[in-house]
């Protein structure tokens, strides 16, 4: 399934887990693997492309699209494209719950700033070149905060929702007393940055945009 990042972000800030390793992998060229996994992974591609399928479901992970495998599992890698298949796999345990979470289910996704998630990530797999205690807990605990950033949304997209929802309570409440600051401070911005994102959003100013409903 291709999973709602909205709700991931919500199940992985509600879950406890952490991760167990962080290692970087490749699939030669016209091959297929298989693995049965112990720990839940987060495959993200470096280079090339895979068709990845798990328990009937079928992925390709290339580009910035993530797969999701949960512990347990059996994963099957299927290289494209007469290319070898480049990623890093994030693997970690989570606490046994609910099977209808998303943690617990294979899925796919585009996080936000996939660029800095990689990066971030091919740094923490590169701790594995100097083995040590530090290095070690680095990657755990930088790794597991990693996991949570991939489901948050950006700034642009934050303001988009925001204004989305101003615009809501608007044209549901627009027999009721409305003000500019007032929505404002709904949102959490002050009154002029609240118009200035209205506009850039709707191309109307909030006020304008009042008038009209009403």
């Amino acid at each position: 399934m291709q999973a709602n990042l909205q709700e991931l972000k919500e199940t992985y800030s509600r879950q406890t887990y952490s991760v167990f390793s962080i290692n970087r992998q490749q699939k030669i060229a016209d091959s297929q693997v298989t693995f049965s996994l112990a720990h839940s992974v987060f495959i993200i591609p470096v280079f090339g492309a895979a068709e990845i399928t798990i328990g009937g479901n079928e992925f390709v992970c290339e580009g910035t699209t993530v797969v999701h495998v949960p512990a347990g599992q059996t994963v099957t890698y299927r290289t494209l494209y007469g290319r070898s298949f480049d990623h890093v796999n994030i693997y970690y345990d989570g606490i046994q719950g609910d099977v209808t979470s998303p943690i617990f289910n294979a899925y796919a996704f585009d996080p936000q700033g996939f660029d800095r998630i990689l990066d971030k990530v091919l740094d923490l797999e590169k701790l594995n070149t100097t083995p040590s205690l530090d290095n070690r807990v680095a990657q755990i605990v930088n790794g597991t905060e990693l996991i949570k950033s991939m489901f948050l949304l950006t700034n642009s997209q934050k303001v988009q929702e925001s204004m989305a929802e101003a615009r809501t309570y608007i044209e549901l409440h627009f027999a009721d007393p409305i003000t500019i600051p007032g929505l404002a401070k709904r949102c959490g911005m002050s009154t002029q940055r609240f118009s200035n994102n209205f506009v850039q959003t709707f191309g109307v100013r909030p006020m304008t945009f009042i008038v009209l409903i009403k």
